[in-house]
């Protein structure tokens, strides 16, 4: 019984110190570094992986810009999802420069 109120007590102490919140706050803080590196690698080196339908339509969307090096690729069918204000564009641009679409997304 006393051992188990030593622990409460050595518990409670480590709960109230600022050594268990900064290890707290650095365990979070690796994790997110951890996440934000995997997210930059699945988005460099395996995005055609993960590709879903609206991603992979802009995709190829920005491939044939970069391959007819117009703005307004012929026998392109456009919808809704093709506005002027998305980041195609851009992409198609960095496309141009890198001869990467993958890497320009």
């Amino acid at each position: 019984m006393a051992q188990s109120n030593i622990i409460a007590e050595k518990l409670n102490s480590l709960l109230k110190s600022d050594k268990y919140y900064k290890a707290l706050f650095y365990v979070f803080a690796l994790l997110a570094c951890v996440e934000f590196l995997f997210i930059c690698y699945i988005n460099l080196f395996r995005l055609r992986d993960f590709l879903g339908y609206d991603a992979s339509s802009s995709i190829l969307f920005i491939q044939e810009i970069v391959k007819q090096k117009t703005f307004f690729p012929q026998n392109w069918t456009y919808t809704s999802q093709y506005g002027f204000s998305g980041a195609n564009f851009a992409a198609a641009i960095l496309g141009l420069i890198t001869n990467d679409v993958f890497i320009s997304v």
